[in-house]
């Protein structure tokens, strides 16, 4: 019997992953790895900028998770990448980060 796509052995309707359950059930071991390999790269960022600072790499953190997860909500991922990379906040400071970060992307990129 030929097996039917996007069925199950059972042959119920199975839908595909989508990215941002992708990135959901990605091990957190390997988005730390991407997030790593982002920063060491260029990417993200502007001529003139500081690497090292903390607008600087919340820029660039985000940056990188929405081209991951580009429909899906990244805060989450984004307060865990950036409270490893830069211990010691409040929640309260985390968040203030974000939604800095949120803002120049939305201003740089329009969304």
């Amino acid at each position: 019997m030929k097996k039917m796509q996007n069925r199950d052995e059972h042959g119920c309707k199975v839908q595909p992953a989508t990215e941002a359950t992708q990135q959901a059930l990605r091990p957190p071991i390997s988005l730390d790895r991407e997030i790593d390999a982002m920063l060491v790269s260029d990417a993200y960022l502007f001529r003139g900028k500081d690497r090292n600072a903390l607008e600087v790499l919340a820029f660039r953190v985000l940056g990188e998770l929405l081209r991951m997860n580009p429909l899906g909500s990244n805060e989450a991922s984004f307060m865990s990448q950036i409270s490893r990379l830069v211990p010691g906040k409040t929640d309260i400071e985390y968040q203030a980060i974000y939604q800095r970060a949120l803002d120049e992307w939305t201003e740089a990129y329009g969304y």
